[in-house]
């Protein structure tokens, strides 16, 4: 499974983005697998906290191109409301949520960390929507969660600049509630 559930023996939880060897991006097998794992998640009554995180030093790259390529109107709107669900499971789960973001979290990548209710950082993580320079916008529901969590302005900057900012730029701007060192967040 491309995205696993762990709970330790304190009661938290870690659902793991376990695709290195593309980054993380989110394929249709990562959505499918984060939303039956998010699903499984939310039956628990014996966890305490969610920590979402990925394997290999990145968060997540975002979404796989190669399933945007060219996809026709009907898989484009069914990649997308299962992204939607995917991330909209993840903010409605009951106990909180952290996404402990390393490496790069862009694109899809970042709405998944926006669907978490705190956002932790590496200081030299890349964060961002390059979207607007590929000709799209981000669609699983990151840019209303953006706004609600930093505001109009912040939000706006991001998306239009497609400006990839770092952990301590990203807390500055509201996005990421705390930032750590690298060797910290292992």
């Amino acid at each position: 499974m491309p995205v696993t559930l762990d709970v330790d023996d304190r009661s938290v939880a870690t659902l793991l983005l376990d695709r290195p060897r593309k980054r993380n991006a989110l394929d249709r097998e990562m959505l499918e697998s984060l939303l039956d794992a998010t699903g499984r998640l939310a039956r628990r009554t014996d966890v305490r906290a969610v920590v979402v995180r990925g394997a290999g030093g990145t968060f997540c790259a975002g979404a796989d191109i190669a399933d945007w390529v060219a996809p026709s109107g009907p898989l484009a709107a069914e990649l997308s409301k299962l992204g939607r669900d995917a991330f909209a499971a993840v903010a409605a789960l009951d106990v909180p949520s952290v996404a402990l973001i390393e490496g790069t979290a862009v694109g899809g990548g970042f709405e998944l960390a926006l669907a978490c209710d705190l956002r932790i950082a590496a200081s030299d993580a890349l964060i961002g929507f390059p979207e607007l320079r590929l000709g799209n916008l981000p669609a699983w529901g990151g840019l209303a969660r953006l706004i609600g969590i930093t505001g109009l302005g912040a939000a706006r900057h991001l998306l239009l600049t497609g400006e990839l900012v770092d952990g301590v730029r990203a807390a500055t701007l509201g996005v990421v509630t705390a930032v750590a060192d690298q060797s910290d967040l292992s």
